[in-house]
């Protein structure tokens, strides 16, 4: 069990100690200030380097469910609770979480199945075969919260890939990808929009993550499905903070359910503006209920980008909530409804053309999920 578990922690995580909470509040703690938690556990006090003697609610280590969130988690403990330590997880630490059923105190949050690992088969685009335009995807998923947004499926990427190749695949679609070099931001494990992309005639298409874990599993899921996407790891602050040479970007920039917090978000924006050629183009599935989204369009807009909506018919919205309906999908896709989302293009232009394109303000979410 620990075995498997270590594999699976992922870098979202901190080790916390002298705080004087036990598990469950430690977890409530996170939640309310940071992000939810995917996981709580105690650690071995005399496997670590605090003695027993200075613990007041013991050492523990906790699993942040978003990415891009340790730094301000950090900020924000340390503030909050001066005398107590904090620092990020490292492997090792894995070993020395306790099993929920021998210590009292373990958090009352739902005991994942790391080695619970389902299987997901997914036809997207249009036409019964697939030189028709369809495309067949298997996709080897976790069911278990644990791990993160990029461990599971999100409704945003079969949007958009669904969108992709039934939009983009014609004369005069909202953009064209063959011979387009492509980059998906926070692709996850299944990065579906990738795979339409390639499938589309894209030159060059890849598929980016932050997180260790998350990238095995999408080079895996890659390595079946679209053997041509690269795979790559890419860091959202150090991309927005870079002046990429034209040969270094991308003329198409995606991404789907990438949106999850405002801090987030401006990170986001910062990094697809960084990466995405003069002339080219932003195409993004947001969720209207989630923390972020407004921040995310109002930088884009400053920074000059024209915003198009683009329209989802109701064939398309029942082909992207097809493998909800799916029995073996039941875990493994994350993000509520389809008809929730909406498919927005951003092009560069003047701030006239970005007021003449603006969007309706989405409805503010909680942070988290929307599902």
């Amino acid at each position: 069990f620990l075995g498997s578990q270590v594999a699976q922690m992922t870098e979202n995580s901190l080790v916390v100690s002298g705080h004087g909470l036990s598990c469950d509040d430690l977890a409530a703690w996170f939640s309310e200030h940071v992000c939810e938690v995917a996981m709580c556990r105690c650690l071995s006090a005399e496997a670590t380097e605090v003695g027993a003697r200075q613990l007041q609610g013991g050492v523990h280590l906790v699993e942040l469910f978003l990415e891009n969130e340790l730094e301000i988690a950090m900020h924000c403990f340390s503030t909050k609770f001066p005398q107590a330590s904090v620092r990020p997880a490292r492997p090792a630490d894995g070993v020395l979480a306790v099993n929920q059923e021998t210590k009292a105190e373990q958090s009352e949050l739902p005991e994942p199945d790391f080695g619970d690992e389902g299987v997901l088969e997914i036809r997207l685009g249009q036409g019964n075969a697939l030189d028709d335009g369809a495309l067949a995807v298997r996709l080897a998923l976790r069911r278990p919260e644990g791990g993160g947004t990029g461990a599971r499926l999100w409704s945003g990427g079969l949007l958009l890939a669904e969108w992709l190749l039934r939009a983009c695949a014609c004369e005069g679609s909202p953009i064209g990808l063959r011979g387009k070099d492509v980059i998906e931001l926070g692709a996850g494990a299944a990065a579906l929009p990738s795979v339409a992309a390639l499938r589309l005639g894209a030159r060059s298409a890849v598929a980016s993550d932050s997180i260790t874990e998350v990238l095995e599993t999408m080079r895996r899921n890659l390595r079946h499905n679209a053997a041509g996407v690269e795979v790559r790891q890419l860091d959202w602050h150090a991309a927005g903070r870079t002046t990429f040479p034209d040969p270094e970007r991308f003329d198409v920039v995606l991404f789907a359910d990438g949106i999850y917090s405002e801090r987030g978000s401006l990170l986001l924006a910062a990094a697809a503006a960084s990466l995405v050629r003069p002339g080219g183009a932003i195409v993004g599935a947001l969720p209207d209920l989630r923390a972020g989204v407004g921040s995310f369009e109002a930088d884009l807009e400053v920074r000059g980008f024209a915003a198009e909506q683009a329209k989802l018919g109701c064939e398309l919205l029942s082909a992207a909530s097809r493998p909800h309906s799916d029995p073996r999908s039941r875990g493994l896709i994350a993000g509520g409804s389809v008809e929730g989302y909406r498919i927005v293009v951003w092009r560069q232009g003047g701030p006239a053309d970005a007021r003449r394109h603006r969007r309706r303000q989405p409805r503010r979410g909680g942070r988290g999920r929307s599902d």
